[in-house]
């Protein structure tokens, strides 16, 4: 049976983008642990404890306003099983209108897609 986030109960994520981000940016997304992987295509990983769904959308939103590409959100459950969110699974949602995406702000032109 699969476990659903406790809305009164923190969780903990691992969000991954494309591009890097600096371990000074840790403050600014919780306190979350903040991990880079160089290669052809740099990837930073977020992990850390999330207090609620509010918090995640917002991490979401900041990283969207940092203009990075989103890879995954994995939740880590019990026994380290996980669910994974891959853009693929989002851009539906997304072009449905059942996920909100924060408008641009003036003078940042959004990727081509």
């Amino acid at each position: 049976m699969e476990q659903h986030p406790s809305a009164d109960k923190p969780e903990t994520y691992q969000i991954k983008v494309q591009g890097r981000l600096g371990e000074g940016w840790s403050d600014s997304f919780g306190g979350m642990t903040v991990t880079f992987e160089s290669g052809h295509a740099p990837i930073t990983t977020l992990t850390g404890a999330v207090a609620d769904q509010a918090a995640l959308r917002g991490m979401l939103c900041k990283l969207w306003d940092l203009n990075l590409t989103l890879i995954s959100v994995c939740r880590i459950g019990i026994g380290l099983r996980y669910v994974q969110v891959t853009i693929d699974k989002m851009v539906p949602l997304i072009l449905e209108n059942r996920i909100a995406l924060p408008e641009r702000r003036a003078g940042r032109p959004r990727r081509a897609g």
